[in-house]
């Protein structure tokens, strides 16, 4: 099914310049009006997923605020005032509004489409996946309606799923915001003030830029994959690995990093040591857990990663001197509840589901997960995987 785009403008030709950018970059279906009251006909005749509004000089926003607050259909404002930056790129639990700054580029028109649509079309494969889900245990529960314990468990995992599924879309709201916040800023700065900044400077927003959109690629990646491991689709394809050398090419990456804020990252693993597991997946886990160590470590800390091994599996550990972690929140740490969302200690972004996706990855691989810590006094990730000889 095509999405649906309602374009809204106080003219004709605005509504034309609008019309042959999204046709000319989009396989979608549009509608398209200089009436306010013919868009609030055309939004209850067809299904609209995307409001693109162009408000003019002596227009108010008043038609988006109200309908968007009733159907929770994102919104693409094109206008001369773009509200403070804080509230530049708003996404909640109810609706997603973007605004663009006259005189816009086709560019930062298609961005901003192309964002939204697939914010629209993750949400939607979450939703199915879990609702799925839910569908399959309500027909379980009919089955078996003489079995009231059976009956009161297959509830709560309803109830357990719904408010996982609430609690996802609520992350998606949370981490997305700061790295798009961030692309639409430092687009709009670099744009307006290209002719008086030099090369530095431009270098600088971009690197800002690819970094914001390198994060919501990764959360977008971490989500698909943590839907997978909930609905069973995802499979290993374990094979034997090298313990040291696959250590060293994953935490290479973040050499530069660690550099940059003076931590001393080691890793102290004998050539001999083989584990049994999907490598894909077994990357995903080092990767998520040395960037929260780079991240919530302070400048002149340390990072030390080594191993060990007994008969059935080697344990891998991940010891760092950064701020550690509450001890309120380590509990329930594993849990979409429980998920950290401390900044840090440069204000980077919070954990995301990295350590979430990394304890299903494990469980996936025979595997397991324990973590350690105390606020000021570092935190110690040891995780479990079958030694590949015993294979």
């Amino acid at each position: 099914m095509k999405y649906g785009i309602l374009i809204i403008a106080d003219n004709r030709t605005s509504v034309d310049n609008i019309k042959k950018i999204i046709s000319g970059n989009f396989d979608v279906e549009i509608f398209s009006t200089v009436n306010n009251s013919e868009a609030n006909i055309l939004a209850e005749k067809h299904k609209i997923d995307l409001v693109i509004h162009e408000i003019g000089k002596h227009e108010n926003a008043a038609w988006q605020d109200e309908q968007t607050a009733a159907q929770k259909t994102p919104v693409i404002v094109i206008t001369d005032n773009v509200p403070a930056k804080d509230s530049s790129s708003a996404i909640n639990d109810s609706k997603l509004i973007e605004y663009i700054r006259k005189p816009y580029k086709e560019q930062e028109l298609t961005i901003a489409v192309k964002f939204i649509l697939r914010y629209i079309q993750l949400e939607r494969n979450l939703s199915a996946k879990l609702d799925d889900s839910v569908r399959a245990l309500s027909k379980e529960i009919e089955s078996r309606k003489t079995a009231e314990q059976y009956l009161r468990e297959c509830e709560n995992k309803i109830i357990d799923m719904n408010a996982a599924k609430d609690k996802l879309f609520s992350i998606i709201s949370g981490d997305m915001k700061s790295p798009i916040n961030i692309i639409m800023q430092h687009t709009n700065l670099l744009r307006m003030n290209y002719d008086r900044i030099n090369d530095p400077q431009r270098l600088n927003y971009i690197e800002r830029i690819s970094e914001s959109v390198h994060h919501t690629c990764n959360l977008i990646e971490d989500l698909l994959a943590w839907s997978r491991t909930q609905t069973g689709t995802l499979k290993p394809k374990p094979e034997k690995i090298a313990l040291s050398s696959f250590i060293f090419d994953n935490v290479y990456a973040f050499n530069s990093k660690a550099k940059a804020k003076q931590i001393d990252l080691k890793t102290e693993i004998d050539d001999d040591l083989f584990v049994f597991a999907d490598p894909e997946m077994f990357a995903t886990i080092i990767k998520s857990i040395v960037s929260n160590a780079v991240k919530y470590t302070l400048s002149g800390g340390e990072i030390s990663i080594y191993a060990a091994s007994n008969t059935k599996m080697v344990d891998l550990i991940f010891k760092d001197t950064g701020i550690g972690i509450p001890q309120e929140k380590l509990t329930n740490l594993f849990s979409l509840n429980g998920k950290c969302d401390n900044p840090g200690t440069e204000n980077e972004s919070g954990m995301g589901l990295g350590l979430i996706l990394s304890k299903e990855l494990l469980s996936i691989n025979g595997g397991k997960i324990n973590i350690t810590s105390e606020n000021e006094q570092g935190t110690t990730v040891e995780i479990s995987l079958p030694i590949a000889e015993n294979i």
